[in-house]
């Protein structure tokens, strides 16, 4: 039997509730507890019967586990391990505090079933396993504002973890807790609902600030939903790091008359030795004798910062990119503010050898986002340059 005042224990998303029972309630006789009726008040109900109990602090009670009435003689600390044990398989599966989706599901049953596929989300159609999708929240019932609140913590620590990367890079000119650029994160930002209605004011909460929520009622649909939208992510991700990446190009002036301007902008008529020269490009000139092999070549003592490719012309038409089969081409080298211009015959000649500024975090993007885009002899290029410009 339940009576009003009883103190009882209760399995919560966050935690054992405790709390002191203020009112049993059940419908109209022959009428369904769904029906919106007004309801019969008790003192006290005896089972088996459907009732409504009302309490403080309840409303992340999870549906489906037990309630436990907690007598004179019984410990509450031995009653909150009791009823904890309903989640305990499926909270060892939740990633708190760090990188994952927020996943909501109508029982305790669809929420266990959900989220072990989730851990093993099966194979590809190559036969490849998946990798699994890390949970970082769980909720149970229609997805409501506060589960879009506590979704949206992920939005926001990973936009702040944006913000300390940038600031490190602009400190020190490193990535030292890692690359935006190459991260995914922004992908876990979303809420995955198996077989539950969103609430109207949790899916405008959800649009205002950015949180995308897929429903399914099947598991499959919620997983292609979330393959899609990490391709998306990705495919985003991969157009500002176009902006930024360096292709690895070494380039010579045909000869000395090939020198038409020899102050900045700099006008020359090139020959590309090896590798993709790219509108944007920043290069340098070497002080060290390039080999064309990386094992004997020496690193650079000293590195003029020369400008940026800001037009390449073949045949007096302009084009994207020049490799050694476009043959002789015609380029306009700029540069920025406050960089210092080098003089023809006394810094540089026509004799000099001009290579791409690679550094760290181009090269991780080359690698991150255009891996098979680079050609097999370019990635080698890249480790003569490395090693060239004594890149970590």
């Amino acid at each position: 039997r339940i009576r009003e005042k009883d103190t009882v224990v209760v399995c919560g998303l966050d935690g054992p509730i405790v709390t002191q029972i203020r009112s049993l309630l059940t419908p109209q006789p022959m009428k369904e507890m769904r029906v919106k009726t007004p309801y019969l008040h008790h003192k006290e109900i005896k089972g088996a019967i459907g009732v409504k109990i009302c309490a403080n602090g309840i409303e992340r009670a999870l549906a489906g586990s037990n309630l436990v009435v907690c007598g004179e003689d019984d410990d509450v600390e031995e009653l909150k391990e009791e009823v904890m044990k309903d989640l305990g398989g499926i909270l060892k599966k939740v990633r708190k505090n760090e990188d994952g989706v927020y996943v909501q599901a109508s029982t305790l049953g669809s929420l266990e079933a959900l989220l072990e596929f989730l851990e093993r989300p099966g194979e590809d159609r190559d036969g490849n396993p998946n990798p699994p999708i890390p949970v970082s929240g769980i909720g149970i019932g229609p997805v409501a504002k506060f589960d879009v609140m506590r979704c949206g913590v992920m939005l926001e620590r990973e936009r702040e973890w944006v913000k300390m990367c940038e600031k490190e890079y602009a400190a020190t000119g490193e990535w030292v807790s890692g690359n935006p650029m190459n991260s995914i994160k922004e992908a876990y930002a979303c809420i995955l609902a198996f077989d539950v209605p969103v609430l109207p004011d949790a899916e405008k909460m959800a649009k205002d600030i950015g949180i995308p929520i897929y429903t399914a009622e099947i598991i499959y649909h919620l997983f292609d939903s979330f393959t899609k939208r990490v391709a998306d992510v990705k495919a985003k991700k991969k157009e500002e790091a176009r902006k930024k990446a360096l292709w690895p190009c070494v380039f010579k002036i045909v000869d000395e008359r090939c020198v038409f301007n020899k102050k900045d902008p700099y006008i020359l008529g090139i020959d590309v030795l090896e590798g993709t020269l790219r509108l944007g490009t920043p290069v340098v000139i070497p002080d060290a004798k390039w080999t064309g092999d990386a094992k004997t070549q020496n690193p650079a003592g000293e590195v003029l910062e020369f400008g940026q490719v800001m037009s390449i012309e073949k045949d007096k038409k302009p084009i994207e990119s020049a490799t050694r089969l476009s043959g002789s081409v015609a380029i306009r080298i700029e540069q920025k503010r406050n960089m210092k211009e080098y003089t023809f015959g006394r810094h540089w000649t026509h004799e000099s050898m001009f290579v791409t500024r690679l550094n760290r975090e181009s090269i991780d993007l080359l690698k991150e986002h255009f891996r098979d885009d680079v050609p097999k002899e370019d990635w080698k290029l890249v480790v003569k340059i490395k090693k060239l410009l004594a890149i970590p």
